[in-house]
Order: C-alpha cells, then structure tokens, then sequence
C-alpha cells in the first residue's frame, strides 16, 4: 500500500516568492513583509559569503604560512554567526522554510486552525518584543558604559555595542512581519485562516 505526499487546501490565494509571499487581500503588506525578508536575507547572505572566506583565509595562513589568524574566532561568534542565525530567522519566517510540524494543526477545522494561527502569532511576536527589549538593552549599555576588548587581546578591537547591537535589530525586523501577520489573521473573516501560506502535508493511502 503506497503512500503519495498531497497538498493539503489552506482555501488561501498565496503565491510563494524569492522572499516570501504574495497575496490579492493585502498586496501592499505583503510588500512591506517581503522587503523586510529580503533585507534580512541579504545580510545573512552576505554574513555567510564573508565566514565562508574567513575560515579559508584562516586555513591557508596556518597551514601554508604558519601565520594562525587571533581574530577570525570573535569576528565568528561575535558577528557572522549571530547575523546568520537571528537575520535568517526572519526570512525564514516569512518563507515558511523553518521546521514545522503541522500533523497536528492540519487535524482541527479551519474555525480552529484560525485561532491557532492567533495564538501562535501572538508568542511569537512576544518572544521577539522581548529579544528586542533585552538586547536593546545590553546594547545600550555596552555603549554608555564604553564596553570594549581589553588592550592586548587576540579579539577583535571594536567595542561591544557593535556586535550586540545584531539580535535586536534583528527582532525589530521579526516583530514587524509577524506583527502584520497577526493584523492580517486578526482583520480577516474567522471562516479560515489567511496567513496560513504555506499549507502543511498529509499522507494520501492508495492501494496497490
């Protein structure tokens, strides 16, 4: 008894992008939403470009030159992994590219899918208020109080505001799309959900 993958019917109009979604309800959002992504997916782009050429260059000095790179570790973790991670999540965001799970969610209506979709906008949009408040915060106070890298140290030296200054901008951006995606859901009729673009799989049994 073969299984075969199948589309479910979201009941949505969406047509996927390079950087997210396009809709006919609210065309002009969806501009707003899929500049944001593509910015972000830019800057992470551009991160991952420039780790790929800072491990080789590092690789090449140790091993042809004997010449080992101090900086190449901090510039890694201080900046080209977190602009990856935090300014590709946002894009991965709005083109549904993240991990999902949708068995559950695709057994319930579509009244209740709706409600879900509320719920699940409004977590998401409180846990990236709060990457923003608490790393605006860090920020802000690595600059008043002048955080640096101690004299001598084989890290970078810029100061520390430069590279904490990553997660909040970054959740600036998250918070706006997903902000618009719960005007949207919350704006729309509560027959279905509406920002459900990317509508989840089932198993379709047929027999052999």
């Amino acid at each position: 008894m073969p299984e075969t993958i199948v589309r479910t019917d979201g009941g949505g109009t969406a047509q996927p992008t390079t950087f997210g979604y396009r809709t006919t309800d609210h065309p002009g959002l969806d501009k707003v939403q899929n500049a944001i992504s593509g910015l972000c997916a830019w800057i992470a782009g551009i991160a991952t470009v420039l780790l790929t050429i800072l491990t080789l260059v590092s690789v090449i000095s140790r091993e042809f030159f004997s010449d080992p790179m101090a900086w190449n570790v901090s510039a890694t973790e201080k900046y080209l992994l977190p602009t990856i991670a935090f300014f590709g999540m946002v894009t991965a965001y709005r083109t549904s590219t993240h991990i999902a799970v949708t068995s559950i969610f695709d057994k319930f209506g579509p009244q209740a899918q709706k409600v879900m979709l509320v719920v699940i906008h409004v977590i998401v949009l409180l846990v990236l208020v709060a990457l923003f408040a608490g790393g605006a915060t860090m920020a802000l106070d690595a600059y008043n109080f002048g955080f640096h890298v101690l004299p001598g140290s084989a890290d970078l030296a810029t100061a520390d505001w430069t590279w904490r200054i990553i997660v909040p901008v970054s959740a600036l951006f998250g918070t706006v799309v997903v902000a618009i995606d719960l005007y949207r859901e919350i704006a729309t009729p509560w027959d279905r959900p509406y920002t459900n673009y990317e509508p989840g799989s089932v198993l379709d049994e047929e027999n052999s």
